[in-house]
């Protein structure tokens, strides 16, 4: 009976050896990746989340599977509040939302060089449009309906 204890003994302190060699590698291997993050000059990653202080997420910067590059911000009811970013064709836009997370204002410039900002209401239709177009500067007053009722150019 006690050569079994000492055998069982003589197990577990090797058990304890081996377990404290892998701890010691991964110890080393976690230092030269957090030495790797905190003093890099690149970092790689397909998503990148911001969490406040609660985990709640506060922002988001990723590239979707369509390709468009963009970061959108949330508010402390993680509330979609704003939205940047760069189309496939290139073409940078901005994205307001409300309170609700509901698109308000978009700022955008086509492909083609053309500025424009869009203001929706409650409903999410376009009421009113400024823009530039052909090089000239051009207003646009939209009804609930969707339908233009002044429109305003040179």
């Amino acid at each position: 009976m006690a050569e079994d204890s000492l055998k069982h003994t003589i197990q577990c302190l090797s058990e304890i050896k081996n377990l404290t060699k892998r701890i010691e590698r991964l110890e080393k291997q976690n230092k030269k990746l957090k030495k790797k993050l905190l003093h890099g000059k690149t970092l790689e990653v397909e998503t990148l989340i911001l969490r406040d202080s609660d985990g709640n997420t506060r922002a988001v910067m990723e590239v979707s599977p369509q390709g468009t590059a963009y970061q959108v911000f949330y508010d402390s009811n993680q509330t979609k509040r704003a939205a940047f970013g760069v189309l496939n064709d290139g073409s940078p836009r901005i994205l307001l939302y409300d309170e609700d997370g509901k698109e308000r204002i978009k700022l955008q410039v086509k492909k083609e060089g053309q500025g424009a900002i869009l203001f929706t209401d409650a409903q999410g239709i376009t009421r009113l449009k400024i823009m530039v177009e052909g090089g000239e500067p051009h207003l646009c007053f939209i009804d609930k309906e969707g339908k233009e009722t002044l429109s305003q150019g040179q």
